[in-house]
């Protein structure tokens, strides 16, 4: 795969990777095995342009934040198309960026806008629901079993905790290469048990953290052998707790089995 940006795991344990330069999501087996792509340059139905994040449902079902025809799309876990919905502008139900998405079991959508600072929630069906402001400089989000929201600042290296009322219940980072501290992190995750996994790209590493805040544990450095980096940009974790990253520049994903301390 070439430069993979966003992943995503479904339930049996398949693997879904934007593949920017195709315009594409790739879809691979539990073993590694490839096994078809969905999508490819253009403006029609199951076409997208620079797809930016991906999020599935308890059914399997595929969201795509299709960034450049400000929309979001939805297929089946073979690739067919189901639905899709939004158009460019400011109102509910629009976009004028889509910079993080995550979906929740039930297939209700978290869509995070950089260039209008809110986070638009959809219901099962594409209808808007609600929205949160969360100012600007956003770039991925993740959700909790309890509901909260945890939402990656990457211009500015931090991570905030939200409740579903925009409430501010914690906040972390600097930029830095010390732990707690960041340089340009490029996505997050969030574990069965609140654990907050950031994909610090510019570090080289994967930081994890207490749903607090408080700093539990880190992998990876700069190389190109197992268990390194260079630049990662994508995670996902699986109902086990396996975590997949997007070794973005080594062309690669890596899956990793992490003891916290």
């Amino acid at each position: 795969m070439v430069s993979p940006k966003d992943i995503a795991v479904d339930h049996e344990g398949s693997v879904y990777v934007i593949v920017n330069t195709t315009h594409q999501v790739e879809k691979y087996s539990a073993e590694g095995s490839y096994l078809h792509a969905i999508g490819g340059f253009g403006t029609k139905d199951t076409q997208f342009q620079n797809p930016s994040g991906l999020g599935i449902d308890g059914s399997g079902n595929v969201y795509v934040a299709d960034s450049g025809n400000y929309r979001i799309q939805v297929f089946d876990s073979s690739g067919i198309f189901i639905r899709k919905w939004g158009s460019v502008g400011d109102r509910d139900g629009q976009f004028r960026s889509l910079n993080g998405l995550t979906v929740d079991i039930a297939g209700n959508s978290y869509v995070l806008e950089d260039a209008s600072a809110r986070m638009q929630v959809f219901n099962a069906t594409g209808n808007y629901a609600s929205h949160m402001a969360v100012g600007d400089g956003v770039s991925d989000i993740a959700r909790s079993k309890t509901g909260d929201y945890f939402v990656l600042y990457t211009s500015n290296n931090q991570v905030f905790k939200f409740k579903t009322d925009g409430t501010v219940l914690a906040r972390w980072g600097t930029k830095g290469s010390n732990p707690d501290q960041f340089r340009s992190p490029a996505s997050l995750a969030v574990d069965a048990n609140g654990n907050v996994y950031v994909v610090d790209t510019l570090n080289h590493r994967v930081q994890v953290f207490s749903a607090a805040g408080i700093y539990r544990g880190e992998f990876g450095d700069l190389g190109q052998g197992l268990g390194q980096f260079n630049s990662p940009e994508g995670i996902a974790v699986d109902s086990s707790g396996k975590v997949y990253i997007s070794d973005t520049n080594n062309e690669r994903v890596q899956v990793f089995t992490v003891t916290l301390r």
